[in-house]
């Protein structure tokens, strides 16, 4: 027999036995593997079927109204922070003047990168556009807005309402 250690004889027996039981042990693997996939998904048509049943007896929820506008005001990749920076002062004094005005209900700024966030006063989104779009920096094209309309929470509803036993 040839010199070789005994740890280096060990790994070639368990390696050997290792490609041995490959197929069984992949084999194994796959078939709990579809399984377990089988019932995730009778589990979930059993849920999917159930839900419309029970939203089928559940009256539909009334509409919720906007009463408010969420504006995220970003500045475009490759925006001059420097011309930003120079336009900022008429920026802040006209946000002030629209916060006084009523327009404005809060105001924020981004925490993971650099823009705003209002609650606006608004209920019309082409208005809130247009007014935006009329800032110092709506107007050089330096910051674009995505306006979200909110209104009331509509499942506070369910709460005040609790459907009828039947």
């Amino acid at each position: 027999m040839t010199d070789v250690p005994d740890g280096a004889r060990d790994r070639c027996r368990v390696t050997g036995l290792t490609d041995r039981l490959k197929p069984a042990l992949t084999a194994g693997i796959r078939g709990r593997m579809t399984k377990r996939l089988f019932l995730n998904l009778t589990t979930a048509s059993v849920l999917v079927a159930s839900a419309g049943v029970s939203m089928a007896h559940t009256p539909p929820m009334p509409s919720t109204p906007t009463t408010k506008i969420l504006a995220i005001g970003t500045f475009p990749p490759g925006t001059d922070m420097q011309l930003v920076q120079h336009i900022l002062p008429s920026e802040i004094q006209r946000t002030a003047q629209l916060y006084l005005e009523g327009n404005i209900d809060q105001w924020y700024s981004l925490q993971d990168r650099a823009g705003v966030a209002f609650i606006l006063n608004v209920t019309d989104m082409s208005q809130a556009h247009e007014m935006l779009e009329a800032l110092p920096l709506g107007k050089a094209h330096l910051m674009t807005f995505s306006l979200l309309p909110i209104g009331p929470l509509k499942p506070l509803s369910k709460l005040l309402n609790p459907p009828c036993p039947q």
